[in-house]
């Protein structure tokens, strides 16, 4: 789920800076080389789905080409009016593309830009149903070799991976790039706390695309909106549509889609009906047997700093029997920026835009353009921050990891020696002012956004800090944390950091976890691999805290590789809110977590750990 008012609000802005200052040919001109159809489908119900189909210009008779396709709910095109073509994201992408010799289809999905219907909730059965039915327009088309490869980025990821449950003949490779897994614990609700700050905003972003309201999109009023409707009118209407009055129409139906925000609001428990279906049911891992049975081979990319998406990728690579090769980087939400707050900025770890592209055009031509595939493909290339490596893996986590415990202990101390039976506990008044800011992982930010030192943050957490390191270590994997708790609430929120201490007191932000206090029991049977203590999120494991009664928390950190060098000291801070990010556990009141350290019950994080 990308936001939109971070990235498509952004780019219409720039469009009508482009227009404004002279740019290239204006109009519904094609990029050079290309050729556009705009059309609808009708789909089995007699929805019709809008769709772009871009192909290179001057194809020979008999000529077949692969084809790549894109389903997206953030307009499949814009409707230009001033503007430069090349400001669209659709021109890129079939520049690309058809530069390489594909055929490109863009998808609205069901209920959105131009396409009618209306979206029940993201990824229904029926929108993936659509883009099956898309798939048997494509290799019925003249010039299609019967191949085509699904791609995309956050929700387009998502599409492209569902596509893979309708194991269709003609869907041969899958590229997912920053999409969720598992919806409701990754980016929904995870750790059963409400994402309230990315899902506002992203709810407001998908209302006024669905709206088709340009100047609400680009944030834009007054003469500022009166200039954007001269630039850009909103979403592009189909060849056949001159007057919009089928766009009109497409858009009215539109007014009956979900509102994600309220709804994700609404639920406590993954077993709860988001709209129409259960929570659990949304994200690729529940359609795990349908994807395994089609066997369609995955490159799939991931950030160790964008929400959840590489933990969600590992569970998938350790999980799924489908050839996969797994690329974990250091990006932001969409990897055009660098955001490892330990490497200068512009680096994109050592591998540009053009660089990824080229891994997956090399990914398609074997899959979707020559149907060889290679014998066997299970593998993950991860970097590792603050060194700028990279590094293969055939398994997760990788080869000569090994658990190295940190014990928390008396006056902030954080030691690789357990307590003693005579010391006691920590008392944490939850402060919720604390914050990460509002340039996190979850706000799924564009640009190059990095945490900021959290030194001065760290005084209103619970923090325990070890001594100096007196060898470099790199720490690869998913830290787990074992807290012993005494809570004044009957629920609240706990969160676990983990950073890095420099031998000047900077402090970097490393990774997180996070739970809800009636989320921590600890069950069996999780529906894909798990790196560490699983928790179902369902209401039937929901348990209520007893104030007085100390509890074993376990929770998993999200996964990471970085680099620690020798001087440098591990830091674990505990807070019981993030500010602007996540919705407020309890919604009133000031609940006071105490922290046990003592031989009885010895608070600690397990570190994966290579020694250098």
């Amino acid at each position: 789920m990308r936001r939109v008012a971070s990235s498509g609000r952004h780019a219409l802005l720039v469009l009508l800076v482009a227009a404004l200052s002279g740019c290239c040919g204006l109009g519904n001109t094609g990029p050079t080389g290309s050729r556009c159809e705009s059309l609808y489908l009708t789909m089995r119900d007699g929805v019709r789905i809008a769709i772009d189909a871009w192909l290179p210009e001057g194809l020979d008779a008999g000529e077949r080409l692969p084809t790549v396709i894109m389903a997206t709910r953030y307009w499949r095109g814009l409707d230009l009016k001033l503007a430069c073509f090349e400001e669209d994201p659709a021109w890129a992408e079939a520049a690309f593309f058809n530069g390489h010799g594909y055929a490109l289809i863009i998808v609205d999905a069901r209920g959105t830009g131009a396409s009618y219907g209306r979206q029940d909730y993201p990824f229904s059965d029926a929108e993936i149903a659509d883009y099956g039915e898309v798939l048997d327009w494509i290799v019925a088309q003249v010039w299609s070799n019967g191949r085509v490869g699904a791609y995309g980025v956050s929700y387009v990821g998502a599409t492209a991976e569902l596509m893979a449950s309708l194991d269709h003949d003609a869907l041969t490779a899958v590229v997912p790039c920053f999409a969720d897994f598992d919806v409701y614990a990754d980016i929904l609700r995870p750790g059963g706390l409400l994402n309230e700050g990315f899902l506002r905003s992203w709810s407001e972003g998908n209302q006024a695309l669905d709206a088709n309201d340009i100047c609400a999109v680009s944030e834009s009023e007054g003469l500022g909106c009166l200039l954007q409707r001269l630039v850009v009118a909103g979403v592009k209407p189909v060849d056949e549509d001159p007057s919009g009055d089928l766009l009109a129409a497409a858009v009215d139906e539109h007014q009956g889609n979900i509102d994600v925000f309220e709804t994700a609001a609404g639920i406590t428990y993954k077993d709860d009906l988001f709209n129409t279906v259960p929570a659990e049911t949304l994200g690729a891992y529940a359609q795990r047997e349908a994807i395994e049975r089609a066997g369609v081979p995955y490159l799939a990319w991931a950030s160790w700093l964008d929400a959840a998406t590489a933990h969600g990728a590992l569970g998938r690579f350790m999980t799924f029997s489908n050839p996969q090769r797994l690329i974990i980087g250091p990006w932001n939400h969409s990897g055009d920026d660098d955001v490892d707050p330990f490497a200068p900025r512009d680096d994109l770890g050592g591998m540009s835009s053009e660089a990824q592209r080229t891994r997956i055009i090399e990914f398609l031509d074997a899959y979707v353009r020559d149907g060889v595939a290679p014998a066997s493909l299970h593998e993950v290339q991860y970097y590792t921050l603050n060194e700028g490596a990279w590094r293969t893996a055939t398994e997760w986590p990788p080869a000569g990891v090994e658990e190295r415990a940190f014990y928390l202990r008396t006056d902030g101390a954080l030691s690789a020696e357990p307590p003693g039976v005579e010391e006691g506990h920590d008392g944490y008044v939850v402060d919720f002012n604390a914050t990460t800011g509002r340039k996190n992982r979850w706000y799924r930010s564009g640009g190059d956004w990095r945490y900021e030192d959290r030194a001065g943050e760290d005084s209103r957490l619970l923090t325990y800090t070890s001594p100096p390191f007196d060898s470099d270590v790199e720490i690869t994997g998913h830290p787990v944390v074992t807290l012993f708790l005494d809570c004044s609430e009957a629920d609240a929120a706990l969160f676990v950091y983990l950073e890095i201490v420099s031998e000047d007191g900077a402090v970097t932000y490393v990774t997180e976890g996070q739970v809800r206090l009636i989320h921590r029991k600890v069950g069996a049977a999780p529906p894909h691999a798990v790196f560490g203590p699983y928790h179902s999120f369902r209401s039937d494991d929901a348990e209520s805290f007893v104030p007085g009664v100390v509890n074993e928390v376990e929770l998993t950190l999200l996964p990471t590789s970085v680099f620690v060098e020798r001087g440098a000291r591990l830091r674990v801070a505990v807070a019981g809110h993030d500010n602007g990010t996540f919705g407020r556990v309890p919604a009133t009141g000031d609940p006071v977590i105490d922290v046990y350290h003592d031989a009885s019950r010895p608070s600690s994080i397990l570190v994966p750990a290579i020694g250098r």
